[in-house]
């Protein structure tokens, strides 16, 4: 399909997970989602010769974000380890020995300037997402004020596979390519289904 140029994006919605490590990652609904924040992590090192810059090489290691919820993901905490049952029925904050890598889900709305809108569908593969770096609860005054969380994640990627999929894809220069995001929009093959499996990275057929 074309690239359609939107105009804005808002109205974050639907957020998923997927655990990494099984034969088949379950994709499992998140509860209250209010924000994702993606920043591209890419670093460039120069090379000088005769008093000039004579190229530079940039070195692309994926996003760096936050997922922000309304409170607390316990089912997401207790699968990534961050959260155990402990006897009493409590819950316990715990260490983690491990980082688990997830998949994320995740929905907004572009606009377009013809005034028309329509739900992109985004996947963020092989993820880390981090502890709450801080958690605020504050007294009821005459409204309430509600916490805010912000899981940290760092996102990794995956090798962009051939069209096949038994194979990294190679490009006519010999490199290969890591996909870090997914985006499905209206009128995509498989957009009906995007949210439901987490998709592998492949090349269309020629």
């Amino acid at each position: 399909m074309a690239n359609k140029q939107g105009a804005g994006f808002h109205g974050v919605d639907s957020l998923k997970y997927a655990v990494l490590g099984g034969s088949t990652a379950t994709v499992k609904d998140a509860a209250y989602v209010v924000g994702v924040s993606l920043a591209r992590q890419i670093s460039k090192t120069q090379k000088h010769a005769n008093n000039r810059m004579v190229c530079e090489i940039a070195s692309d290691n994926g996003y760096t974000g936050t997922i922000n919820t309304t409170a607390p993901e316990l089912d997401l905490e207790t699968e990534l380890g961050m959260v155990m049952n402990v006897a009493g029925g409590a819950r316990a904050v715990v260490s983690r020995g491990s980082t688990p890598r997830t998949d994320v889900y995740f929905e907004t709305i572009v606009n377009y300037e013809d005034g028309t809108s329509e739900v992109v569908k985004t996947w963020l593969l092989n993820v880390a997402i981090s502890e709450p770096e801080s958690i605020e609860h504050n007294t009821d005054t005459d409204s309430a004020t509600f916490g805010d969380y912000a899981y940290p994640i760092t996102v990794y990627g995956e090798m962009l596979k051939s069209a096949t999929g038994d194979a990294d894809y190679i490009d006519g220069k010999g490199f290969k390519r890591r996909v870090y995001r997914l985006d499905s929009y209206p009128g995509d093959d498989g957009y009906a289904a995007f949210g439901g499996t987490v998709p592998t990275p492949k090349m269309a057929t020629a």
